[in-house]
């Protein structure tokens, strides 16, 4: 083999080219896509209480949300913030999950949970959105100015 490479050095060259030509024709015609349609539904859940700290707000809301969310089936994980006042909590289910399945669960789940809230809470704010790959959340039905305002800014 070495013996005909070295005989026909020419033959070679033109076949290493011929090599290099396909594969980077190949490749320029491969299709790639960037950002793949991905369908993660993310439910947003607000809920307020005026004049608390945030301190306040993680460990009597946003804890309890939190732990009470684990019991919802198909999430992958979830996002937290805790403000003067609101807590924001983002709940993201695995790829491929009904969206208003996750509503309904998220819904039900907070329902559940607010006889638990300290007193004087506001009624929990639910709100689906689509996350995609670049990581912009949509929102659908979002009627609540306070509430478009203050999650829009956090999330």
């Amino acid at each position: 083999m070495s013996r005909f490479a070295i005989q026909n050095p020419y033959f070679i060259v033109v076949v290493c080219l011929v090599i290099a030509v396909v594969g980077v024709t190949s490749l320029a015609r491969m299709p790639v896509d960037m950002f793949p349609a991905m369908n993660i539904p993310v439910v947003v859940v607000a809920t307020f209480y005026s004049g608390m700290p945030p301190e306040q707000i993680e460990t009597d809301i946003t804890g309890r949300f939190e732990r009470f969310f684990t019991l919802g089936s198909g999430i992958e994980h979830m996002e937290s913030r805790s403000l003067p006042g609101v807590s924001i909590i983002k709940v993201y289910f695995q790829p491929g999950t009904n969206a208003d399945s996750a509503v309904t669960t998220i819904s039900n789940l907070a329902m559940a949970n607010l006889r638990r809230l300290p007193p004087g809470t506001l009624r929990t704010q639910h709100r689906f959105a689509r996350c995609v790959a670049c990581g912009h959340v949509y929102w659908h039905g979002a009627h609540d100015p306070k509430l478009r305002q203050v999650v829009g800014r956090y999330t």
